[in-house]
């Protein structure tokens, strides 16, 4: 009978340390505050988004999710939800205020999954006084290495086709008949990227460049204006590691034979732990750069996402509202639940710390990790269905800082994944275009 007794708390100790181990977090609650004309000088609450999931899904925002979009202030009234990406939500209840703060909308966003946890469909509805209608929807198949996806209210299919290394090969927008093609350098690189009209005439290229390290050194997008190609817009990169920053400038031409000018840049500095701590948006105006925008990132106890704080450059200080810049500021807060899927990792854990320029990426992703000890990890990029698309090997470290080209990788949710002797880390992204 002790024996038996025994044997049962052992067996209870053991689910429960290992129910403890496999807990993780998911996001429950997003909000939005905004400092506008009918508030000033408080903030009004905006946007209240919940959450809700079924079995083992689960995901949050990354601060780099925030990055580009509060940068450039394209964050779209439903952006954050759209399919495939980096939360497995079942659906959300989404309310709206209007800035008089008594009118609001009311948003039911809904996703279906396969088998294999791929998103097969995603709507998007809109309620109001009055009216009920259809944001947009999406439709997926997944066949082997061919993806499609189907969207509405604007009309599309986009087929995805790679070659026999499982890299992309072309993306072909089926209803429109334009496609786009990829090639590769010896190092199996993204070399160029061609669009084609659906006359198949090359109309814009993309050229692809590394440093001695294989980061990416700068980016030329070149247009062709029916007689001679010229260059529309560079991308250049520029790294340092104490403070560690990552330094993105644009240059841009009009037209053949408009030279080349500075437009903006964009300076992003990370914590000592490889955070992304800010990132700072400055404009090229008289001759010099000077600030436009700052966002900063804050993290909770459990290293997740806790607030994004958006202020602007008054022409003397950083402020919550400047009346010379006419934007409005933001304050998003985030609320997690814990959760308890079923796969445990034997490996230690670490944080990984992952950007993406533009956000969601279009064509960079910037890893930072901070590794328990020097260690020579594998790095690797995964689709939905779990396949490799990816791998880099990189040297022993601790502070781990990479960049990846993704370019030519179709829109859709991926994971980076960091493995090494008794390492593991794993980080989703998004790509959109």
């Amino acid at each position: 009978m002790r024996l038996t007794r025994l044997l049962t708390v052992l067996i209870i100790l053991l689910v429960f340390s290992n129910t403890v181990f496999a807990q993780q977090y998911r996001l429950k609650k997003m909000e939005t505050y905004k400092l506008t004309h009918y508030s000033y000088p408080d903030f009004q609450k905006t946007d209240s988004s919940i959450f809700y999931y079924s079995g083992n899904r689960g995901g949050y925002y990354t601060a780099a999710f925030f990055a580009e979009n509060l940068q450039t202030q394209s964050w779209r009234f439903h952006y954050p939800y759209e399919p495939n990406r980096i939360i497995k939500y079942d659906s959300i209840c989404r309310i709206n205020w209007y800035e008089n703060n008594k009118t609001y909308s009311k948003y039911n966003i809904v996703q279906h999954f396969d088998n294999l946890n791929n998103v097969i469909y995603y709507k998007n509805t809109h309620h109001q006084i009055g009216f009920v209608r259809t944001v947009d929807s999406a439709t997926y198949w997944y066949n082997g290495n061919w993806l499609v996806q189907s969207y509405k209210p604007y009309p599309g299919t986009i087929l995805y086709t790679y070659n026999l290394l499982r890299l992309p090969d072309s993306i072909i927008n089926v209803t429109a008949k334009t496609f786009q093609t990829f090639t590769y350098n010896s190092s199996f690189l993204l070399q160029e990227s061609t669009q084609y009209d659906a006359n198949g005439i090359a109309f814009a290229k993309k050229h692809y460049y590394y440093n001695s390290l294989k980061m990416p050194d700068s980016i030329v997008t070149q247009h062709y204006d029916g007689t001679v190609w010229y260059d529309a817009n560079i991308r250049k990169y520029a790294y340092t590691t104490s403070p560690a920053t990552t330094t993105e400038s644009t240059f841009y031409s009009y037209g053949a034979k408009d030279p080349i000018q500075p437009g903006g840049r964009t300076i992003s500095f990370f914590s000592t732990r490889n955070r992304l701590d800010s990132v700072h948006s400055q404009w090229y105006d008289g001759g010099k750069y000077t600030n436009h925008q700052r966002n900063r990132y804050y993290y909770n106890t459990l290293m997740l996402l806790d607030s994004v704080i958006t202020d602007k450059w008054d022409g003397a200080q950083w402020a919550d509202f400047s009346d010379t810049t006419g934007i409005y500021c933001h304050k998003h807060y985030f609320t997690y639940e814990p959760y308890f899927p079923t796969s445990i990792s034997t490996a230690q854990n670490i944080q990984i710390n992952l950007a993406t320029y533009p956000n969601p990426a279009t064509d960079i992703i910037h890893l930072n990790a901070e590794l328990p000890a020097q260690a020579a990890v594998t790095i690797g990029i995964y689709d939905a269905q779990g396949r490799l698309l990816r791998k880099q090997d990189a040297p022993p470290t601790r502070q781990l800082r990479v960049q990846m080209v993704v370019a030519d990788l179709p829109s859709g949710m991926y994971v980076l994944r960091i493995d090494g002797k008794d390492i593991a880390g794993s980080q989703q992204f998004v790509i959109s275009r």
